[in-house]
Parts: structure tokens; sequence; C-alpha cells
């Protein structure tokens, strides 16, 4: 191989592993009739493909176009909807097993977390498109927006008290309880 040449084989590792992660616990952590929610194996199936086809198409943007801030934003998302895929699959199959702690809650506040992530990137993306970066007052506008957002959004997520939205409905294990009692 060429010493000038980029390569990207950590991220496709990461990639492959954390789908492949993903699809054997959601095969595990299946069943018909659980006691919390657990996504529909064909539907973790479906969100891998998708995830693994974010990270292909950004892999291929940001090495033939140059490194192009879009092909990594994609390849970004992709990889993070993977990571909180497997999170969260993770978090179902360890409340599943019976193990209604940290973990499965762990699991579960890092899916919300990197999901969250994982659309602020892709959203920004198209505010790149096609010049590499906004070419007007809306398009800085919106990443100031997308960064905004995003922040406030993972501060509540990573802050809020009570039950999670997703897998087992476990409280947030680093929700605050103060900021519960706040009008």
């Amino acid at each position: 191989m060429d010493a000038g040449r980029r390569t990207l084989p950590p991220l496709w590792v990461l990639a492959a592993v954390a789908a492949s992660v993903s699809v054997v616990l959601g095969a595990l952590s299946s069943d018909d009739s659980p006691a919390f929610d657990v996504t529909a194996l064909p539907l973790t199936v479906v969100f891998a493909g998708c995830g693994l086809a974010y990270v292909a198409v950004g892999s291929l943007v940001a090495r033939r176009a140059g490194g192009h801030p879009v092909g990594w934003l994609i390849l970004t998302a992709g990889s993070l909807y993977l990571v909180g895929l497997a999170a969260g699959t993770f978090g179902e199959w360890w409340a599943g097993a019976g193990h209604l702690d940290t973990w499965s809650a762990i699991g579960s506040w890092a899916h919300d977390w990197t999901w969250e992530l994982a659309a602020a990137a892709a959203v920004a993306a198209l505010a790149l498109f096609p010049n590499r970066r906004p070419d007007t007052r809306l398009g800085r506008a919106l990443l100031v927006v997308i960064a905004t957002y995003s922040a406030v959004q993972l501060l509540a997520i990573t802050v809020a008290p009570g039950p999670l939205v997703d897998g087992a409905h476990l409280d947030n294990p680093f929700g605050i309880a103060a900021v519960g009692a706040v009008p």
C-alpha cells in the first residue's frame, strides 16, 4: 500500500463489530412478551444495515473527495448509530437476563446519547453540502442551531432524573435528583 494513502480500517472494524454485537444481542434479547421495550430483531438488523451504509458512504466520500467534511460527518453519524445500537441492545439483553442494574441503564443511556450526536452529525452534513462550508447565513445559522440544540439535549439526557425512555425504563444512572425538583 502506498505510504501516502490514508486508510480507514479502524472505523470499519468498529462499525462491523458494533453491527455484529447489535444483531447478536438483539437475537438473544428478543422475546414475544418482555416486561420492557425490546427492539424487534428485524428492526435491529435494519438499523445495523443502515449504520453500515452510513459508514460505507461516509468513507467513500471522505476518501474520494479529499477528506470532504460531509464524508467525515456521515461516517461519524454511522459509527455513532452503530455504537448506540450496540449499547442499547446490550442494555436490553442485560436487563432481559434479569440484571436490572446500572449496566442495563447505562446501555439505554448510551443509546440515547449516541443517537442524539449521530442525528446532529447527519443534519450538519446537509448544511455543509456540497461546498464544504455553509454558503449562506441560513446555513451558518443552521450549524449554530444544530450545535446548540445538541448540547442542550445531551445535557438534558445526562442529568435528567427519572426513568429512561428506551430499554427497561430504569432510572437515569447519571440523573441529578435536584434537577427534577426545579419547577
